[in-house]
């Protein structure tokens, strides 16, 4: 291409590193251009001690180059006929690249009034059509040349300081862009704009101050592009003004980031309401109450000279599990379902709720009781068995409240058909809180189905042995889950229902006595024999257990470990390596029914928790984190051990 000696070279650089796109111009004029381009090519090989800059490229720069680019930038600056503007700005920034574009058009202008430009591009980087549409639009008198990158020094040199027209994180990067930055505001001839800069200039003279504030405290709304979106929703003032009051928050980073202009705008006055409550002092005279009850109870079951925590220790622990549970609400323990069932009049009444404790101890304080916690409906009697089949299939299976001749007929079906359900009592303030709801769903929502076989209360083996009548034996006795499970093992063993039955009718026997030769051997009865206490020897009831399991567990009886703790954490079976973990972790673990322990969250501290969540988790639903937290109070003593065994294991 014939040139003329009044052109001006530019090289245009443009690059996308990760979500970033870095423009250079670089530009000399042609009657220069030799001079220039021999004074780039020497400086580029020269050597030092030997060593010499490799590239220009700043993809592979390494530590060691880092010298010999500061010198190459040098020559660069000392070379008057040089001139370049350069910007970093994000790849999906449309409104920001054409001021950028324009402002680049209006730098060279500026340079070389009056000139003729040739515009030098790497194809692969730059598209054709947006270096032509940049001249046409911007006017700037110009030809196209496209170039390759490799064997063109000028344009090497564009994509180097394009590299370097943004501070980074990078050590390396950063120490130059100091170098290029500070010539920048040394000299006319070099220009380096900040994409934040430029975005001040494309809104309002009013709203300036408010973008200058959010820029200033969320950097990122600029460099991730949501401002981008932000203007191309045309946004208002206004609306810039409430982002920036918002923006004062650290905790509604995030929110600001990710949020659709008009939601955010919507949710400013909640927001700010919760930023006032949040600043409310926490309630320690609540929050003393609430976990002296946790406390106390814990004390009280455990001898701090060997679990080592005083009382201190758990009010401490609580109110980690409380800040804890600030940071991640999801964080709540599992929700366990439980069904209250009563019959009136030929009809089922049913109550199943998620949060039984914190439901029963709102309807007695007379408040209000979220819809989605609970499901009240009834049904025909003749729907029972339907009603069985259906929740014996779900996982974890749900507490059923229930007494009289319903908990005799459940139960019956329940061991007739091999299908485990955990029964309790029906008490009076269940009745009560079961006539407080009065309007019936018109569906009931089952749990999901987990196994369509359902949790058995007998194993294989035993449910083979044992016919009609054993079934019909074992559910006219009213027996617990463990005794209904041992006599059926000494049933399909050999025992007679006769010889069970007269056993059974003595009540002050000990149900030992029955199983006793039909279930272990001589070694182990002797052994048996000789424990005094009812509760350890059913305890070493469970099944598979060699006699050496049971000295051992005797041994952590006499070393005052409790026998609740021990039955709720031994299994069937376990091993003696096993039972050793077990003992260390004492009194961690799974939490004893009998030590379970519930007290209502002071609604003072309710509401601070609440606060505190939604600014730490913006996105999260109000009547969601309630539920949450309702669950975080129901599992509360729950938490406080397995948090402990947790911090124990990471010790």
């Amino acid at each position: 291409m014939a040139l003329k000696k009044d052109q001006v070279i530019v090289w245009f650089s443009l690059t996308e590193k990760g979500d970033q796109k870095q423009l250079f111009l670089l530009a000399c004029p042609y009657s220069r251009l030799k001079d220039v381009d021999n004074r780039l090519q020497a400086a580029a090989s020269r050597k030092v001690k030997g060593s010499r800059l490799e590239h220009l490229d700043p993809a592979l720069l390494e530590e060691a180059a880092v010298p010999f680019v500061q010198d190459y930038l040098d020559t660069i600056f000392r070379i008057a006929d040089l001139c370049g503007f350069g910007i970093t700005y994000p790849i999906k920034a449309s409104q920001l690249e054409q001021k950028a574009l324009n402002l680049a058009s209006s730098f060279l202008k500026e340079q070389y009034p009056g000139c003729e430009f040739l515009i030098r591009y790497d194809e692969r980087k730059a598209r054709a059509s947006l270096v032509s549409s940049w001249m046409r639009k911007t006017q700037l008198p110009a030809q196209m040349d496209p170039t390759d990158l490799s064997t063109s020094v000028g344009l090497q040199s564009a994509r180097l300081l394009g590299a370097l027209s943004k501070d980074s994180s990078d050590a390396r990067i950063s120490s130059l862009y100091e170098k290029v930055h500070l010539q920048s505001l040394m000299a006319r001839k070099w220009k380096l704009l900040k994409a934040r800069d430029i975005y001040l200039d494309l809104v309002e003279r009013k709203a300036r101050e408010s973008v200058q504030t959010l820029f200033e405290r969320i950097p990122e709304l600029v460099d991730e592009g949501q401002f981008e979106k932000w203007l191309k929703k045309k946004v208002t003032p206004a609306f810039l003004a409430k982002a920036a009051d918002l923006a004062a928050d650290p905790d509604l980073r995030e929110l600001i980031l990710t949020s659709a202009p008009n939601r955010l705008e919507a949710q400013y006055e909640t927001l700010k309401a919760n930023q006032k409550q949040a600043e409310l002092p926490f309630p320690q005279e609540d929050f003393d109450t609430f976990a002296n009850g946790y406390a106390n109870h814990f004390v009280s079951l455990l001898d701090p000279a060997r679990c080592g925590i005083e009382q201190e220790d758990w009010k401490s622990k609580s109110k980690q599990l409380l800040m804890d549970w600030v940071e991640q609400p999801e964080k709540t323990g599992r929700m366990k379902d439980t069904i209250y069932l009563m019959c009136k009049d030929k009809t089922l009444h049913l109550l199943q709720t998620s949060l039984a404790e914190c439901l029963a101890a709102d309807l007695e304080a007379d408040k209000e009781i979220p819809c989605g916690t609970w499901q009240y409906t009834e049904m025909p009697v003749h729907q029972l068995d339907d009603f069985l089949e259906r929740i014996s299939q779900s996982h974890p299976i749900p507490k059923l409240y229930v007494k009289g001749w319903l908990n005799n007929r459940i139960r019956k079906w329940s061991i007739e058909n091999n299908r485990f359900l955990p029964l309790y009592e029906l008490e009076r303030s269940h009745e009560q809180m079961l006539d407080r709801f009065t309007t019936p769903a018109r569906t009931f929502v089952y749990p999901p189905v987990a196994k369509k076989e359902g949790t058995r209360w007998f194993s294989p083996e035993v449910e083979e042995a044992l016919d009609v009548e054993d079934y019909e034996f074992l559910a006219t006795h009213p027996l617990n889950a463990q005794e209904t499970r041992l006599l059926a093992s000494c049933l399909a063993a050999g025992l007679s229902r006769n010889k069970a039955g007269q056993y059974l009718a003595r009540s002050k026997a000990p149900f030992y006595g029955l199983v006793r030769t039909y279930l272990f051997s001589s070694k182990v009865q002797r052994f048996l024999d000789r424990r005094k206490f009812v509760a350890e020897q059913t305890m070493l009831l469970k099944p598979n257990l060699s006699l050496a399991a049971m000295k051992r567990i005797h041994g952590m009886v006499m070393n005052g470990i409790p026998v609740d703790w021990l039955n709720t954490n031994l299994a069937g079976g376990m091993s003696l390596s096993a039972m050793d973990r077990m003992e260390l972790q004492y009194p961690y673990g799974v939490l004893p029914y009998s030590w379970q322990f519930f007290s209502r969250m002071p609604e003072s501290l309710q509401q601070w928790l609440l606060a505190k969540a939604k600014l730490a988790n913006p996105h999260s639903n109000e009547a969601a984190l309630q539920i949450q937290l309702d669950c975080l109070n129901e599992n509360f003593a729950v938490l406080l051990m397995q948090n402990d065994k947790r911090k124990e294991a990471e010790k």
